[in-house]
């Protein structure tokens, strides 16, 4: 949808600000991917707009929407955005909630990894000797993953039953596959709360960072709620 690799960002960066600002999304969420597409498609629709019929006003809100991306990501933010305060109750509900379900989960999420890890490591080793294009990267992973999990799962349903019995060998397979999922989610979980508590302090050492990037973005909301006027 866009002619241009680079503008693929900028719609997702502008499409996070957007929704953020109109209050269709909460900032620190992390919304499927399936929910933004049809959003981040009206975005495409719009750049394109204006490239055929302002390209000096595209040229001026991609250099916008960079310096918002750049402020932003000097204060630690990779997905979502900066709140525009934070409520003392809530903040601290967040605390003890994450911190519970993240040393729960801990030791299982430590045992998946390390079953898993080969798996998670293989495409570094084959997509470097394939010299694929950018748009056929997926798709090598996806191949390489297809043939990694079933190997891993019968390396570990091997050893066990060999040491324990075919049983045991078919309860480790099954365990060794929960055991990856646990880690997925647990290591996604933790890169989401460290990426929060960096936020966090970065907002207290600079009490007028939540507010600056606050100004910035309701006025690109405004600039782009005028090129949705000017397109109808």
């Amino acid at each position: 949808n866009v002619q241009q690799a680079e503008h693929h960002e900028l719609i997702e960066v502008a499409e996070r600000r957007w929704t953020r600002e109109r209050g269709e999304a909460r900032f620190r969420e992390r919304e499927p991917r399936a929910e933004r597409v049809p959003r981040m498609l009206q975005f495409a629709d719009a750049l394109a707009w204006l490239r055929a019929h302002d390209p000096a006003e595209l040229d001026r809100l991609i250099r916008s929407v960079r310096r918002y991306r750049r402020l932003s990501l000097l204060a630690g933010v990779s997905e979502g955005d900066v709140p525009r305060r934070y409520q003392p109750g809530a903040t601290a509900r967040y605390v003890v909630r994450e911190s519970l379900v993240l040393l729960l989960g801990l030791p299982l999420a430590l045992l998946g990894t390390v079953i898993w890890y080969p798996t998670y490591v293989a495409p570094r080793f084959v997509l470097p000797r394939i010299h694929t294009e950018p748009d056929s990267v997926a798709t090598y992973k996806f191949a390489t993953g297809f043939v990694a999990v079933p190997l891993t799962l019968l390396a570990v349903g091997t050893i066990a039953t060999v040491l324990a019995g075919p049983w045991v060998g078919l309860s480790a397979a099954a365990g060794a596959f929960a055991l990856g999922l646990v880690a997925i989610a647990w290591h996604d979980r933790w890169r989401r709360v460290r990426e929060d508590a960096v936020l966090f302090v970065q907002v207290l050492r600079r009490p007028g960072l939540a507010r600056a990037l606050a100004d910035r973005r309701a006025r690109l909301v405004r600039e782009f709620e005028l090129v949705q006027q000017r397109m109808r």
